[in-house]
Formats: structure tokens, C-alpha cells, sequence
């Protein structure tokens, strides 16, 4: 047994004697406690892949193909409408599902303030009839006729019509995205060597950080792969155990710093909407199941302009919904743990939203912490004119980046920029098959 000092300096009262176990658990405790530096982790679109999780052109193409919506002549007003983007923007690669989600929302936007009558002002009908007229369009895409469209053949106002026409729409083609989010989630099998390969990841990464990931898809595979090894994590939500629909914990949302966090800014698959005014949020989180939701209820994010609630966020709508809750509180979140993290790792995100891509440029620009990117790009070229890109501009331009003068190139697809910037090339999957993390984050630590 270990002597220790008779009496505590603070309290002056007898100490009593530990043992050399005793010892070593409390040096372990106060381990886990010392202050760790954050990790903020950025999971986009790109990194479901590894889930079979569908890329935005093949996004594109459900929507081009599905023949639900038609014109009079049959044709798919996915097809109808994403060639008439394409020649309006006159370039390859801009136009994509969410360019398209976009329009429908304006359009709907449009029919719903056109249509107001009585008692309109700025804060319920929007400026766009004033200076938009899509008649030509609406001559083209409207088909009050179709017989698929829930409710259209039981109405007779034409107004009404026309409103549950566009809406339904809208909801359409954004539960067709559900259903392939809902497809690769329930075929992933948690025992498989690239979710083992994803909990060895992280739970290396735990020991010297604390780490806090965002992501912009929908699914839930990551908590069920924490869950599923008794790692304990935070997604935003209450969890007695008990309670299938959860609230959502807006205070602990912007305070938490005491473990994982796993927060959904685009909002999920398995978030049902909460219809009632007099609601202080906008969400439950259902944790055993796909809730149904029927976008029915109107978003009026600013004075006069009209969004429906939607479980899942696509489009260029976002900055408007950062309102609701609790994705203003997450979005919150996002801002102060990536200026407060030393290291900063993004895949499959492609730096597309505006309101996120700014938050990086501006931590960048006034933090030290070092910057992570994982590409699916196939070799250093390609990860040149990838930097090259108009997308990555300001990115470059915060980092200094000029590939014309590169400090090293690694034997493991790392890819390094004045200590500060790592680009591994070769995808998600190989960065976690092959343990890359070792190669960057453990040099990494030593320095911080």
C-alpha cells in the first residue's frame, strides 16, 4: 500500500490511504478528462458512396427518367425541365437535381402568391408575379389531367388545383431521393469490413480528440454503427431509451463539448415534422423507423416567399431554413466548432452551399487549424485541376494554394501543402481500408 500525505492541504481533514490500483484508475480518469483538442468532421453527399449511396448525377438521371409527371404529349417533366436549365445555363456540370428542386420551389412560389386573393401583403405574397411571368412554362409542365396526382382529379377549383399540382410535385420528386436513401440504409450491413474499418477510425481518432461530425445526408448509418459498438454519442436529440419520437435538445445542441457529436444540417431521413404553430421546434427524431411525412405545411422563412416543410433539405433553399429547429441550433454548433478545432476533415463535399463553404473560408483565414480533404480523385493531376476549379476558388485563394509549388508528395496518396493543408486522393473508402488516418493525424497530434 502507498502512503500518502496524513492530512489534504484544501481541507485539512485525515487522507486516506490508496492503493497502487486505486492510483492508476484515478491517473486514467483524470486522462479521459484532460482537455482535448476538437476535430470538426464534414461528411458530404460523396462520402455514402462507400454505402452505395447514390451520387448526384445518378440523382439526375431518376428524376430525367420518372415518368410519373408528364406533360400532355408524355413526356417527363424531369426531362422537360433539366433541358431547359441546361440551355438557360449553357455549361456542362452546373445543373444538377438540386438546380431542379430549385425551380419547382419557385414555381411553387409563384402559384401560391399569383393565386392570393384578399388580404395579401409583403409578409404572404411574394414580389415574384410581379416581374415573372411563366405562362409558356406552365402551358408545357401543367397536366391537370393526370390521374397519378393525389387529389387533383377529386378538385374543382382550378386555384386549388394548380397549388396541389406544383406541391405535389415538389414532394414527388423529393421522396424519390427518400426512397434511395431509405434503400442503400436498409441494405448496409453493420458487420461489414468498411463499417468496422469506420468505428476503428473513429474510435482512434477519440483518444486524442474530441471529435464532432456534421453531415449533409440523410441517413443514420454512422449513429448505428456507434450504437452498435456501445459508443456513446450525441445526435442532437433527447434518448431516454424509451421514447421512439424524440425531442430535440436545442440548449445541449449548442453547449455540448463532452462527447461525439453526430448533427444533420440537411436534415434526415427519420425526422418527422412537427405540424403545430405552437411548437418550439420543427422535427422529432424517430429512432426506430422512417416516419411519413406529407410536406403539407407552408415555411415562410422570409416575408412573402413560400417553402414547403420538408423533412429532407435539397435545393438552393437552404440558408432560408437554417430558421427552423434544430437545425439553427446545429448550424450554431457547426460555426463554433470550426473555429474552435485544430483540425478540420471533409469528404464528398463539395463545397456547393454557400452558407457552409463560407463558414471554411472564413475559419481558414482567421484559425491555425490544419485542413483535412479527402477526394475521390485518382492521382495528383487530377487533384490539381481539381484546385484549378472555379469551386474551389476561394478555398485556394484562403489557403494559399498553388500547386506550381507543392512542399511533398507522399507514397500514400497524401497529398501536402505547407504543413498545414492534406489532400488524400483515392476516395473514403481507401483512406479507411487502408488506415491513412495514421499516416496524417498522428504526426499531426504530436504538433498541436
Amino acid at each position: 500500500m502507498l502512503k500518502t500525505k496524513k492530512y489534504c492541504i484544501r481541507s485539512g481533514k485525515k487522507c486516506k490511504k490508496l492503493t497502487y490500483s486505486q492510483i492508476q484508475k484515478l491517473c486514467i480518469r483524470l486522462k479521459d478528462k484532460r482537455k482535448k483538442p476538437f476535430i470538426t468532421i464534414i461528411l458530404g453527399a460523396g462520402a455514402a458512396k462507400i454505402w452505395n449511396g447514390p451520387l448526384t448525377n445518378e440523382i439526375d438521371n431518376l428524376f430525367i427518367e420518372n415518368s410519373t409527371y408528364t406533360d400532355v404529349e408524355g413526356r417527363s417533366i424531369g426531362a422537360i425541365l433539366f433541358e431547359k436549365l441546361r440551355a438557360h445555363y449553357g455549361r456542362e456540370g452546373f445543373v444538377n437535381f438540386e438546380t431542379f428542386i430549385n425551380l419547382l420551389e419557385l414555381i411553387y412560389d409563384y402559384v401560391i402568391s399569383e393565386s392570393n386573393e384578399g388580404g395579401t401583403d409583403p409578409t404572404n405574397t411574394s414580389t415574384l408575379p410581379l416581374v415573372f411571368d411563366p405562362k409558356v412554362l406552365f402551358e408545357e409542365i401543367y397536366n391537370p389531367e393526370n390521374e397519378r396526382v393525389p387529389g387533383l382529379a377529386q378538385e374543382r377549383d382550378p386555384i386549388i388545383k394548380k397549388r396541389i399540382y406544383f406541391g405535389e410535385i415538389i414532394r414527388h420528386y423529393l421522396n424519390l431521393v427518400k426512397i434511395k436513401i431509405d434503400t442503400y440504409e436498409n441494405l448496409n450491413d453493420l458487420n461489414s469490413p468498411i463499417n468496422i474499418s469506420i468505428f476503428n477510425w473513429l474510435s482512434s481518432l477519440s483518444e486524442d480528440f474530441l471529435i464532432r461530425i456534421y453531415t449533409t445526408n440523410y441517413d443514420r448509418i454512422i449513429p448505428d454503427i456507434l450504437d452498435k459498438n456501445n459508443f456513446q454519442y450525441f445526435d442532437g436529440f433527447f434518448n431516454d431509451g424509451e421514447e421512439r419520437r424524440c425531442n430535440p435538445d436545442l440548449k445541449r445542441i449548442c453547449n455540448n463539448s463532452e462527447r461525439l457529436t453526430y448533427y444533420q444540417l440537411h436534415g434526415s431521413n427519420h425526422w418527422e415534422i412537427v405540424s403545430s404553430d405552437f411548437s418550439p421546434f420543427d422535427y422529432l427524431l424517430i429512432r426506430d423507423g422512417i416516419p411519413r411525412n406529407d410536406y403539407t405545411f407552408h415555411l415562410s422563412s422570409q416575408p412573402g416567399q413560400v417553402l414547403l416543410k420538408t423533412s429532407i433539405i435539397a435545393g438552393y433553399s437552404k440558408p432560408q431554413r437554417l430558421i427552423l429547429s434544430p437545425i439553427n441550433a446545429m448550424y450554431s454548433s457547426f460555426i463554433h466548432d470550426c473555429f474552435r478545432s485544430s483540425l478540420i476533415f471533409i469528404t464528398g463535399f463539395s463545397f456547393g452551399d454557400p452558407h457552409l463553404k463560407k463558414v471554411f473560408i472564413n475559419c481558414l483565414d482567421s484559425t491555425s487549424a490544419k485542413f483535412i480533404n479527402i477526394t475521390n480523385k485518382a492521382s495528383v493531376d487530377e487533384v490539381e485541376e481539381l484546385y484549378g476549379s472555379g469551386i474551389y476558388d476561394d478555398i485556394s485563394r484562403s489557403l494559399g494554394i498553388y500547386f506550381n509549388t507543392l512542399d511533398s508528395i507522399t507514397d500514400g496518396n497524401w497529398v501536402i501543402k505547407d504543413n498545414r493543408y492534406f489532400t488524400y486522393y483515392g476516395g473514403f473508402g481507401s483512406f479507411l481500408e487502408n488506415e491513412a488516418w495514421n499516416a496524417i493525424t498522428l504526426p499531426i497530434i504530436k504538433h498541436l
